[in-house]
């Protein structure tokens, strides 16, 4: 069974979206359907149950802008690193 074979199991067991959502999701898996759009709802309805509506919504939108546009992130931290600091990858994570 590949992940996507999966996704019935996956929403059944991490969420709890509807039994017809499930159904759904196991038609268009068995036509071959292109399943993008339930994987990025199996996204969001765990990070709704782990953290809240505002932030799942937020997560879409930020995957829907980095991954599908290319946009830039909005919350990345620029640092400055100067190579003679950096003695060794541990350096530079740890800094």
């Amino acid at each position: 069974m590949c992940a996507g074979d999966a996704m019935p199991l996956y929403f059944n067991v991490l969420t709890d979206v509807e039994e017809s959502y499930i159904k759904s999701v196991e038609a268009k898996l068995k036509s071959g359907e292109n399943m993008i759009n339930e994987r990025k709802e199996l996204a969001v309805a765990i990070v709704r149950q782990l953290r809240g509506e505002t932030e799942a919504q937020s997560a879409k939108v930020a995957f829907e802008q980095q991954i599908e546009m290319g946009l830039p992130a909005n919350d990345l931290k620029i640092i400055d690193v100067s190579c003679s600091s950096i003695q060794t990858i541990l350096d530079l994570v740890y800094g």
